[in-house]
Parts: C-alpha cells; structure tokens; sequence
C-alpha cells in the first residue's frame, strides 16, 4: 500500500470514528458552521504526521503545505491548524481509544503504539510560568 493509500485509509477511519464516537466529545468554537477545513482533515493530517515519525505540529503542517496541498486543498495556516489540534485533544484520545480496540491479526508481527497527545498541563498565561508535576512528567 502506497502512502496515498494509507492517508485516505486513515482519512476514511477518523471520518467514520468522528461520526460515531469523537464529535460528541469535542467542541467547535468557530463563529457559525464554516466546513472548508473539517476536524477529520485536522486529525488525519495530525495522525500521518505523527506516523511519518514528526514530532510537532509546525513540522506537521509544514509536510502537508508541502505534500499534502493536493489532497487538502483548503489547508488553514499553521496557528489555525495547532488551536485546532488543541482543540480536538479529547478526540485523539477518543480515536486512541478505539485504535485500541482493534484486533491485531496473528500474522502481523508489529506492534503499533501511538500517542494521542502531548498533555498540556498548564494553559494559557500559566504555561510560561508552571512547574510540571515531576509524577506526570516523563523525559523518555
């Protein structure tokens, strides 16, 4: 399966995900309905990232301008796209959660892990002058 293959399989698992499970556990915080760039195309492009082994959102979005644009054609700048991924946290985890769940055939002799997010502990003004809690925190 080629990459293309494997971004519109993701694409169509978080379409049908977010239709199921995530959409009612995520917020839109938009003045009205504007479905140019939708949270599945946020997540999905969020998700390849992270499989392509890029670790923060501004690299993420940087391939999708780069790579992606023909396939997102309305992808949003790149303070848009990180308030979104922000936004949509409780829907990665919703979406982990149902990785999760899926069997792993017996023939397959890789093990998958992905995390969903980084967890923000501290928001807004607070984030520059917090101190992690050093149970939570983790320098692996």
């Amino acid at each position: 399966m080629n990459w293309e293959d494997k971004l519109i399989s993701l694409y169509l698992l978080i379409c049908n995900e977010y239709q199921d499970i995530i959409h009612t556990h995520v917020e839109r915080f938009t003045n009205g309905k504007n479905d140019s760039f939708t949270d599945e195309e946020v997540m999905a492009i969020y998700c390849n990232g992270i499989l392509r082994g890029y670790l923060t959102i501004s690299v993420i979005h940087r391939y999708a301008q780069d790579y992606l644009s023909s396939h997102f054609p309305k992808l949003c700048g790149y303070a848009a796209i990180a308030h979104r991924v922000n936004e949509l946290s409780n829907g990665f985890i919703d979406l982990i959660d149902f990785l999760q769940t899926k069997k792993i055939s017996n023939d397959d002799n890789s093990v998958y892990l992905m995390d969903p997010f980084p967890i923000p502990l501290a928001r807004n003004n607070y984030a520059y002058t917090a101190k992690m809690a050093p149970e939570l925190e983790n320098h692996s």
